[in-house]
Order: C-alpha cells, then structure tokens, then sequence
C-alpha cells in the first residue's frame, strides 16, 4: 500500500496540476451540442477504416481478458461489494442539499490514501494513484473547503495538499469548453485512476437532450476503458420524484456500474443514508453519517436502514440482483425444500430493507423455476432446489 504523502500549499498563482500535465497533440472539439446541428447526413468513416473498425471490435472465447481491477469497495460482515473498478463509470444521486458533496468527498479520500473512510476502501493500482476532482458549479470558498474537508480526513496539516489530487474547478466556462478542458486532464495528466466529475449535468446545454446525453456516457465509457481508470459523476434527483434528472440521468444509470443515492434521513435531518440504487455487484447494506464538528462526514455506528414493505414483482428487479440474492442462498442450501427456500429468500431481501410475504416469496420461487435459475432435482410435492450452473448464461 503507498503511503499518503502530503505536500505543501503551493503560490497562489501556481496552476493546478501544470508540473504533471503534458503537451495536448489533438485538437479538442468545442463544437455546439447535435440538436442544433443537421444530423440529416452524419459522416462516416470510410468502408475500409469501418472494416478495420469491426474487425478489431470482435471478440472470441478463446480471447485473454484482463480481469476487473477494484479501485473501491465496502466492507460488509459477510462479504465485500465493489462499487467502483477500473475501466467503469458510476453514479452519485441525490437531491439539493442532501450531503452529495460530503459524500463525494469520503469517496476521495478513501481513493488519495488507499484506505478506509466511512465504509470506502479505497484499492487504487500502484501506477493509478493519481485523483482528478472536477468541479462544475461551486464556488472558490466552496471549493476551498471541499478540499480542507478531504486533508482533514486524510489528517494532514494545516495548508497541506495531497500530492496525488489535482482539483480543478470549471464553474466559469460553458458547457462544451468544460467537457473540452476534462477530456484534455484526463489524456494528459499522468497516472490518473480515478476521476470524479461533480456536476456532470453541467457538461451538456441541456439534460434532457438525448443525443447530448449519450454522447457524453460515451465518452465517458470511452476514457474509463481506453484510459484504463474510474469515472464517478454527481447528478441532482428530480424534485418531485426519485428519478435521476432527465434523459442524462437516465442514460447513466443504465450505463453505469454502480448508482449510490444519498438522501436525508425522513426522521432526523442531521443524518444523510446512503444506499445502493444499482450494483452490478453484490449490494451493500445501507448505511448514514452525519456532519461533524470539524465539518467532515462521520459514520453513525448505531444507525440500521428502516424495513419497508415493497410490494414489487421478482420482474422488478434487474438480472444481477437475481444472481446476488441466489448467491448468498446456495451453494450452502442445496437441495433445500421450496419452504426453506421461501424462509431463505425472505432473509436475503429483508437485508436490503425488502419486506415480503410468504405469496411473494412462492412467486419469486417460480420466477427462479421458470427462468431457469433454479432447478428442482426433486418432484413437485418435495422440492430438491439448486443452482443453475449454467445461469450466467440465462436471459431473463
């Protein structure tokens, strides 16, 4: 594990990051979004460039794959959760004032020292320790204490700077120029591994313009994956509902690894929970802080996530969740009865604050029957249930 080394506050007029940023060769696109422009004709490579393009886009069994490298996880007593890995992208959701930013800022300094804060555990690789935080709305003073607030945690002294975090604040340029300037830091900006962009709706004209919208999760796909590093965005929740805003916040939440929302506690105020929207890993089990004395966040030991009685269908729920909850039944309960299962079941839900009863327990029985991710080995009067090992492979 590299150890945390804190470095001196540098001359005001120092630029942010100019010792480690290299000569840009590529032109960078400020071009206005695509819903002004004619998308009547759009241009194409040519047919033999397009041919070398599908040729080197296939993928065969026999193909070597490096496998997926966790740059942050949360520890629980039964297992650990990966919410972010290298080569992915993920999602910070909340509403206004709900603690995003506090949120963001435990994340960063799990990931500056490689260790644990709040339930972060930061994992970045030797060669990617390098931080780029972005920010996109706030102002210098807010800025200023995001970044008092991540050396507290990190417990450095007074006026002393991470040397592997470069900050960089865009609230004064336009929306391309700023999505401009990020692909520029994370291209020439040595040993970057994780990067957060804390405003990403600031990057497009509009969020619910669609084409912006995937535009942007494309790059964003692009650069984790070609750069080999995490991108986490931070993205408002509508007013009215619990919906990510817009066609932006949709797009990324169907891309992303992990969404996270944060949300403050109905009963008291002082308190943010944090939960698991979407993982494509095993969920972890909700959990709070609040604000402490020295204005950095603080895990709340005592706090246990509220039961509720969600009266929603097995087809409510995505593949990978399927796959997580029959994880922690079997192996362990092979051949178990369909009353077990049901028992069983009900357990695993109630961890992530799912309430259901014993009708909605036979119906998530017989989703796993008719999907094909349980088989019964037994007969219909006595229910011999395992897991399908082929299951990786069924399509729900």
């Amino acid at each position: 594990m590299m150890e945390f080394m804190p470095v001196q506050k540098k001359a005001q007029n120092d630029s942010i990051g100019s010792d480690r940023i290299e000569q840009s060769t590529s032109p960078v696109d400020f071009s206005v979004p695509r819903k002004y422009r004619n998308r009547a004709n759009p241009e194409l490579p040519a047919e033999t460039h397009l041919k070398d393009l599908l040729s080197n886009s296939q993928m065969f069994t026999y193909d070597e794959v490096e496998a997926e490298s966790p740059c942050i996880r949360v520890h629980q007593p039964d297992h650990d959760s990966t919410v972010c890995s290298i080569g992915n992208i993920s999602l910070v959701a909340g509403k206004a004032k709900s603690r995003k930013t506090f949120l963001v800022s435990a994340i960063v300094a799990s990931a500056l020292s490689n260790s644990t804060v709040l339930k972060f555990s930061g994992q970045l690789p030797d060669d990617k320790r390098m931080v780029l935080y972005i920010d996109t709305e706030q102002s210098r003073m807010d800025c200023k204490k995001v970044l008092v607030r991540v050396s507290k945690m990190l417990n450095c002294a007074e006026h002393e700077h991470p040397e592997n975090l470069v900050f960089v604040r865009l609230r004064p340029y336009p929306p391309k120029l700023r999505l401009g300037i990020i692909e520029y830091a994370i291209n020439n900006i040595p040993d970057v591994g994780f990067v957060i962009i804390d405003g990403i709706k600031d990057v497009v004209f509009s969020i619910n313009d669609e084409a912006e919208a995937t535009d942007v999760s494309s790059k964003l796909m692009k650069w984790s994956e070609e750069k080999k590093l995490h991108i986490l965005t931070v993205l408002h929740k509508n007013k009215t509902d619990d919906n990510n805003r817009g066609h932006l916040g949709t797009e990324l939440e169907n891309k992303c690894e992990t969404v996270i929302t944060v949300s403050k506690d109905k009963e008291n105020k002082e308190i943010s929970v944090v939960e698991s929207q979407i993982m494509r890993d095993r969920e972890f089990s909700p959990f709070a802080f609040s604000i402490n004395i020295d204005n950095v966040p603080e895990l709340i030991d005592s706090f246990s996530a509220p039961v509720h009685n969600k009266d929603r269908q097995p087809a409510d729920y995505d593949h990978q969740t399927h796959r997580n909850l029959l994880r922690d039944i079997f192996p362990a309960n092979d051949n178990c009865s369909a009353r077990t299962f049901h028992d069983l079941i009900k357990e695993q839900l109630k961890k992530y604050g799912v309430l259901i009863g014993s009708n909605r327990c036979r119906d998530f029985l017989n989703f796993y029957l008719e999907q094909g991710l349980v088989i019964n080995k037994g007969d219909s009067k006595q229910h011999k249930l395992v897991l399908n090992e082929n299951q990786e492979n069924t399509v729900c």
